[in-house]
């Protein structure tokens, strides 16, 4: 990270943090932080210390402009008035500037966002894509000056790792929940980012208010559409990316309004406040046993019975078929899936499926075994 923002010297420990530079008297010379722990949080600053007075001093009264530091793009950015918006770099420029950083974060197929502007500097935001999905809350933001150079960022360096798969339900029935999660209580998990939803009526979108002030006063906007993607949440005390939905909403500057969509009942704490860890993840995946076997939830008999409709949870990027080993005592089920295409990319999203084998004769009694375990399967 330190190359790629051309910034010299060696990386070193400094208490809870990596460091490289900022070793001149003054502190205004380029350093780069980055947390040992976490999410490997990272500031940057070209010109001192993040929480340092800036990259120059305003120029005295009177002497009609402003003072520069070495290299600093227009003095200092926090003094300046609208007018210095017309020397910052075009959007296209500044996000050719920050593709570097990017490469080095791992985050060169980000979604990017370089309309904010802060005088003569502009900021490039990167939502990073994670496991094929979109995210929100692990942003990296990368601030370039008029002269092209990137001023400061900041963002995670942190890799995620994938954990359990769980059942996530649908972009209504999240919006519904985070509805009941918010109607009068306190904010809880990622939902009130500053918005709290409320259904329309009779109509076809879904309205949402502001979490600030009264719910009276509150005025609502309407959410124009959802993507499934990842948010950052706190679980067990440490950032995490959860599966959720991410609704865009209209209102004055737009906004992002995001909810877990990981099935309650998965999830500690339910949606009464941010989760202490994930509970218990269903039994998917792939027992011991053959390569592809899947756990089996619960079985029900036909209604003729003639055959045996097996309950697992899946992945819907793969297909499954059913077998049954018959005896006058079992019958041993198994349900096998098959990537539908190894090695690419698809959501890795949970989901109770359903698949019939035939039988012989009628169960009568006849314990129903998981060939994957050698367990006994109960009835549903």
């Amino acid at each position: 990270l330190a190359k790629a923002l051309d910034l010299p010297g060696k990386v070193r420990s400094d208490g809870d943090s990596w460091k490289v530079g900022g070793l001149t008297r003054d502190a205004r010379s380029p350093v780069l932080e980055v947390a040992k722990g976490g999410s490997g949080a990272w500031t940057y600053s070209q010109y001192g210390t993040p929480d340092g007075s800036g990259c120059a001093e305003t120029a005295p009264k009177g002497s009609g402009s402003q003072a520069s530091g070495p290299g600093c793009p227009g003095g200092d950015t926090s003094a300046q008035n609208d007018s210095g918006t017309q020397d910052a770099v075009s959007p296209e420029k500044a996000k050719q500037a920050a593709q570097p950083v990017l490469e080095a974060l791992g985050q060169k197929n980000a979604e990017l966002d370089a309309s904010g502007l802060s005088g003569a500097v502009r900021t490039v935001s990167a939502n990073p894509v994670i496991g094929g999905l979109p995210t929100y809350g692990w942003q990296s933001e990368i601030r370039v000056g008029s002269d092209g150079q990137v001023v400061d960022g900041s963002g995670q360096l942190a890799q995620p790792v994938k954990g359990h798969t769980y059942p996530v339900q649908s972009a209504e029935k999240t919006l519904e929940r985070l509805n009941a999660a918010h109607r009068g209580a306190s904010p809880g998990i990622g939902g009130c980012a500053t918005a709290e939803p409320q259904k329309k009526q009779g109509a076809d979108t879904t309205d949402v208010e502001p979490c600030a002030g009264s719910a009276a006063a509150r005025k609502p906007a309407d959410v124009t559409g959802a993507v499934f993607g990842l948010s950052a949440q706190y679980v067990g005390g440490r950032q995490a990316l959860v599966p959720s939905w991410l609704y865009k909403v209209q209102r004055t500057g737009g906004g992002t309004v995001t909810h877990p969509a990981v099935d309650p009942k998965y999830v500690k704490n339910g949606d009464s406040g941010a989760p202490s860890s994930p509970a218990q993840p269903p039994s998917s995946g792939k027992p011991s046993g053959k390569a592809g076997a899947m756990g089996l939830e619960s079985y029900e008999v036909s209604a003729d019975g003639k055959s045996l409709k097996l309950h697992f949870w899946g992945g819907v990027c793969s297909t499954y078929s059913a077998t049954a080993e018959q005896t006058g005592k079992s019958v041993k089920a198994e349900v096998i899936g098959k990537e539908k295409k190894p090695n690419q990319i698809c959501v890795k999203m949970a989901k109770q499926f359903t698949q019939t084998v035939p039988l012989e004769q009628p169960l009568a009694g006849r314990d129903v075994i998981d060939a994957s375990t050698g367990k006994e399967v109960p009835a549903k």
